[in-house]
Formats: structure tokens, sequence, C-alpha cells
């Protein structure tokens, strides 16, 4: 047992780097397992415009679908209202229009999917 000190060592040393890349993996898959999928539908959709905006607006349609991904513990807590989606009418005159939908996310969230991505408005006194 005294004899090869040196290979024994070298041993011990190649068997932990084995077991540290072994356990990052496995922690890697972890990490990809805590992220999680949202489908948030019936989603409302808001208008923004400046405080002086005089025109009626509709919408058609006025609820989105909105499909996200993010880490678990975050996903987990949100609902359709801490989702902001809009359109943006601010410098538009009256008549209609198609228009992005625009969404605004939590931090650790990214977007997947917007259904629909366009919205039709009309802007009326």
């Amino acid at each position: 047992m005294s004899k090869n000190w040196g290979l024994k060592i070298l041993s011990f040393f190649i068997a932990c780097m084995i077991w540290f890349y072994v356990s990052g993996e496995k922690g890697a898959d972890i990490a990809k397992r805590r992220e999680k999928d949202g489908v948030f539908r019936n989603v409302v959709v808001k208008v923004v415009h400046p405080s002086s905006f005089i025109l009626q607006t509709k919408l058609n349609p006025e609820h989105i679908s909105v499909k996200i991904r993010g880490a678990s513990h975050i996903v987990d807590k949100l609902t359709s209202k801490s989702i902001l989606v809009f359109v943006d009418v601010g410098n538009l005159n009256k008549g209609k229009y198609v228009l992005p939908v625009q969404i605004k996310l939590p931090a650790g969230v990214k977007l997947i999917q917007i259904t629909p991505p366009i919205i039709k408005v009309v802007l009326k006194k």
C-alpha cells in the first residue's frame, strides 16, 4: 500500500475531475428542468395613447393568448394581469389600422408566441 504514492495521488485527482465534470452536467440538466413554459389565454389588450387623445378605439380581437418561457418560480407566480399587452395608437388619426401587438414581460421571462400577433384597430370620434 505504501508503494506508488504518485500514481495514487494522480488517480485521486483524475477521479475528482471526472466527478466535478459529471456533477456539473447534472446541474445544467436540473437548471433546464427548472425552466417552464406558461400559456395565458384571454389576456386583455390595452390601448396606449397620450392623455390628450380624443378618439374612441375599437379592437378586434380585444383579448389574445401569450406563450412565455422562464424560470418556473417566476412563471408560476404570473397571471394574465401581470403581463402587459398593448397597441400604441398615439400617432394615429381617425381610420382603420392593423397594428402589431406589443408586450412587456417581467425580467427572466422570454416571449415564445403571441396569438394573434396583430390586431385590427378602428379609431373614430
